[in-house]
């Protein structure tokens, strides 16, 4: 059983569940839009459409993996090799079509609770690409990692297109908290994209070999490692001025102990590691880089 959670990615399947439900409670279920007699199937329309979007994040991860036995091979330690090892290449194809199946059944289902037929093909789009990423375009350099972090921050907005009538009466009747809310979203979906795309872009770094030995043109290896790393830096620079764009601008709030505390404090520790000990302290950037998203997505639900 254990060899089949990690294969999923536990850790990040909790970060997608908790923003949504999080983005749910916060900003649409105040709004007080929906009947008394419908809420609580509109409550398991919710947990349906998380469940769905685990499912396509879950057939990426399978996906990928199976595609990156050679090159995990020498990038990850034997201990955290799965497919090949302790998981079968034919029992991870078998769970992988059953989650794909799944994950399309709630599509459909979805598609017909909210009332937008047209919005299924996203569903098989989703699951298409991620295929075709594990596939070709993870080689192509930046492509592979904009993709990525484009589906992080498009999980986002996934609330707002499923409750599209919902906003709509509240844009009709109270403007300015539409506009705020679409804001916070919005500014949301481009903070999850900007953060995951400088730790896509150190991971690049991380498996720099066994890309190398499986000639995959990552943007490590096609930009060499000292460009990519002024690469991120750049990403990590335009994160910092959102972030303080999003702050002053946005929310039109001053600096206060919040903000240093859960957003200026981690981009800071961010900045030191790049550019003074990156090569020394990777796995280390990896890692705060994903912790720091779900910080500042808290710190966003908050205020």
């Amino acid at each position: 059983m254990i060899k089949w959670i990690n294969l999923i990615r536990w850790p990040n399947l909790i970060i997608i569940a908790i923003t949504q439900v999080a983005i749910f409670y916060k900003y649409f279920k105040p709004l007080a839009l929906i009947p008394s007699n419908e809420i609580l199937q509109k409550n398991l329309n919710i947990v349906l459409l998380i469940a769905c979007t685990i499912l396509v994040a879950i057939s990426g991860y399978i996906i990928n993996d199976l595609f990156d036995q050679s090159n995990d091979k020498i990038n990850k330690k034997k201990s955290k090799q799965i497919i090949g090892k302790s998981i079968s290449q034919e029992d991870a194809i078998f769970f992988y079509l059953f989650v794909v199946i799944l994950g399309n059944i709630l599509a459909i289902y979805l598609t017909i609770q909210f009332n937008l037929f047209y919005s299924y093909i996203i569903y098989p789009i989703s699951v298409f690409i991620f295929w075709y990423y594990s596939y070709q375009i993870k080689c192509l350099p930046l492509i592979g990692n904009i993709l990525v972090s484009a589906f992080i921050g498009g999980v986002i907005l996934l609330l707002p297109y499923s409750f599209h009538e919902s906003l709509f009466l509240l844009k009709e009747q109270d403007f300015a908290n539409y506009k705020l809310i679409m804001s916070d979203l919005i500014a949301m979906s481009i903070f999850a994209f900007l953060i995951n795309l400088f730790r896509e872009i150190i991971k690049d770094i991380e498996d720099i070999k066994g890309d190398q030995a499986c000639r995959c043109k990552s943007t490590a290896v096609y930009f060499g490692v000292q460009k990519t790393w002024i690469i991120a830096q750049l990403v990590l620079i335009v994160f910092f001025l959102f972030s303080l764009f999003f702050m002053f601008y946005i929310l039109e709030q001053s600096l206060d102990g919040t903000f240093i505390l859960m957003v200026m404090t981690p981009i800071l520790i961010l900045v030191y590691l790049t550019l003074i000990k990156k090569e020394t302290h990777i796995t280390q950037i990896s890692l705060i880089s994903k912790f720091y998203m779900i910080i500042g997505l808290l710190y966003f639900l908050i205020q």
